[in-house]
């Protein structure tokens, strides 16, 4: 979840699966997603979600995240906070957060959900 310490991502995903390079995204699996997470001052600042294939072993790019499951993956990062979508193009769809503090984009060529804060 946005804001979660190290220890609470774990706690809430499970152990790290991978490191790509030290202060680089870390990857969980949490059936039916794989979510890499990067942090900024030991906080998740990044999170990108992807569903799994089929076999729980890698992204599937050719499945994409429904409706209820992006509502809930907004809602449940922002704390309460509502959402606002934005205009949508053919590559990407968009959301702020009311407050202004946090950014989503759902990148429909990748079907990967990014939440992150805004800068």
């Amino acid at each position: 979840m946005h804001g979660d310490t190290l220890t609470q991502c774990i706690a809430r995903y499970g152990p790290i699966r991978e490191e790509a390079k030290p202060g680089g995204p870390l990857l969980f699996v949490k059936p039916p997603f794989l979510i890499y997470i990067v942090f900024e001052h030991g906080k998740a600042a990044n999170l990108n979600y992807q569903l799994l294939a089929t076999d729980n072993s890698a992204h599937d790019h050719s499945k994409p995240i429904n409706n209820n499951d992006i509502k809930a993956l907004l809602n449940s990062n922002s704390r309460g906070v509502p959402w606002r979508e934005g205009k949508s193009t053919k590559k990407h769809r968009v959301w702020k957060s009311t407050d202004g503090k946090l950014a989503a984009f759902y990148i429909l060529s990748w079907n990967v959900l990014n939440i992150q804060t805004c800068k």
